[in-house]
């Protein structure tokens, strides 16, 4: 299903619109939705992102230095699901998760192309 909506919106609507299929953020008390779609909450009077903070109370300590959180279903605001993050020791782990998960975008998308 596609979302059509006439009318012309500002750079900042349209993004949002395409990110995450509506116009307006949801509204949570203490937290703040970037507009690339990160959510950031305040902790001990600091302004931390979502999803990182989750890592950590999971690991039961700060992340490493290169550490990277990637979120699986690539949605940014996306931290209500347990097992849609994923801790990635460093960049070059985080980029081959994105490459996996496109191959498989398209190899299910056009599986005559692909020969195994």
């Amino acid at each position: 299903m596609k979302l059509v909506i006439k009318g012309r919106f500002c750079t900042m609507h349209k993004s949002r619109l395409h990110r995450t299929g509506q116009l307006e953020r949801r509204i949570r008390k203490g937290f703040h939705v970037r507009e690339d779609g990160y959510v950031q909450i305040w902790i001990n009077g600091e302004r931390v992102y979502e999803h990182i903070h989750l890592a950590e109370k999971a690991l039961g300590k700060k992340l490493p230095a290169k550490a990277i959180v990637h979120h699986m279903n690539e949605k940014a605001g996306d931290n209500h699901t347990p097992f849609n993050l994923v801790i990635c020791p460093d960049q070059a782990y985080h980029k081959l998760l994105h490459k996996r998960a496109r191959e498989y975008r398209i190899r299910t998308k056009f599986p005559s192309l692909w020969r195994d």
